[in-house]
């Protein structure tokens, strides 16, 4: 399920109804509605997901929540999988759950006076749309604080870069990657990987 719009993913129970999800999650009923696609009075399959647009939706309701947990290994690279519980901003217009969203959230947190626009699209299109509309640059060498881009698989995928070690290693962090939807995980790579990587810098 890939939302369309900035919100929660809901899971659909027995005995829910547009009005009582809107009630308890705090979220409108004609805008559930609308960014599901539904009709008025329809009934919910339970089981299904939907989104709730600007709704408050406790993590440990959300599909797939897991206890967070840290795996370490013998190469020093980790794993963080926890649901990602920050402030807020309204400005950030992409799905929750999904690689962009904590990108654009985190290069966000940072500050520094780099607030990604929104409207950047796929994560395999971001370099492009970034370079075109936003005083920034993209190279090879990564430094902290920037967004890493990937263009594998359909979408492509982005992250931050955590810190670049003494080592030659760097450290990132992203969301429905390293620790799946909905989670931010962190590993640290070596450059044989992060060679094939894209870093978007701000200027």
């Amino acid at each position: 399920y890939l939302p369309s719009r900035a919100g929660f993913v809901y899971k659909i129970k027995s005995g829910d109804t547009v009005e009582s999800i809107a009630g308890k999650y705090g979220a409108k009923s004609d805008e559930i509605i609308a960014a599901n696609n539904l009709e008025l009075n329809q009934s919910l399959a339970v089981g299904t997901s939907i989104l709730l647009p600007d709704g408050n939706l406790p993590e440990t309701e959300r599909p797939d929540y897991v206890a967070p947990r840290i795996t370490n290994s013998q190469s020093q690279s980790y794993t963080q999988s926890v649901y990602y519980r920050t402030y807020w901003t309204s400005a950030n217009q992409m799905p929750w759950g999904w690689c962009t969203w904590y990108a654009w959230q985190r290069r966000y947190e940072l500050g520094g006076g780099y607030v990604l626009p929104g409207g950047l699209g796929n994560a395999n299109t971001w370099d492009n749309a970034l370079i075109s509309s936003f005083p920034s640059s993209r190279g090879t060498n990564p430094q902290a604080g920037d967004v890493f881009q990937t263009d594998s698989g359909y979408y492509g995928h982005v992250g931050i870069v955590d810190s670049v070690n003494d080592d030659g290693t760097i450290t990132i962090s992203d969301m429905n990657g390293i620790a799946g939807w909905g989670h931010v995980g962190r590993k640290t790579v070596p450059q044989s990987v992060w060679s094939g990587y894209l870093f978007i810098h701000s200027r």
